[in-house]
């Protein structure tokens, strides 16, 4: 398989799983089918788009440029919508 190229197996079953949980889950009581169902589709998803193709090398071994800049822009990011929904949260009815 091309690197780059969706699996198209693991997108199905992720894909029949997200539909699973949004049908089950839908009056907003949850259970564990859906936690199950749930779970299922992210790590399907994350099958479907793992990158292939990169040789011998495992995932682990392959070393990511640039992810400390990216890990502190998106704990940047997550501390601020954190302040925004819970600044003044005792004034809210």
């Amino acid at each position: 398989m091309r690197e780059g190229v969706v699996a198209a197996l693991p997108a199905a079953v992720a894909g029949l799983a997200a539909v699973g949980t949004w049908k089950s889950a839908g009056s907003g009581d949850y259970t564990r089918v859906d936690l199950s169902l749930w779970l299922a589709a992210v790590v399907a998803w994350f099958a479907a788009w793992w990158p292939r193709g990169v040789g011998d090398r495992s995932p682990l071994a392959v070393r990511v440029r640039g992810a400390l800049p990216t890990a502190a822009a998106l704990a940047s990011i997550v501390a601020v919508g954190a302040f925004f929904r819970f600044y003044r949260l005792g004034s809210v009815p």
